[in-house]
């Protein structure tokens, strides 16, 4: 067994820099909602900019533009969780070792 004082400092270090990750990550949901109704205001204003035979196609294509970022970001909060957890767990760990290290050296002395 040895000193886990370090190990502990770079996991809460790590810990420290998921959770700004975390909030950016979750700042992404109102930027979202921004683009959605910018997205919805262009798809509703084509028509009147456009004259074409495709602008339902257009119209469609502008309302898929991006469909995937929720599911995206809400699977990236998942894992910054999960990975929080883990970290939690390890710091668990490693401050047990390390108490039981310091306590067998102040025994030693």
């Amino acid at each position: 067994m040895a000193c886990r004082c370090e190990d502990i400092g770079k996991c809460k270090k790590d810990k420290g820099l998921l959770s700004i990750a975390l909030g950016k990550a979750t700042n992404i949901f109102s930027i979202d909602d921004c683009i959605q109704e910018q997205l919805q205001s262009l798809m509703n204003n084509s028509p009147e900019a456009y004259t074409t035979d495709n602008i339902g196609e257009i119209c469609t294509a502008i309302d898929k533009l991006n469909d995937d970022i929720r599911p995206a970001t809400s699977e990236l909060i998942s894992e910054i969780n999960a990975k929080q957890e883990e970290l939690d767990a390890m710091i668990a760990v490693f401050e047990v070792e390390d108490a039981e290290f310091h306590a067998s050296e102040e025994a030693a002395s």
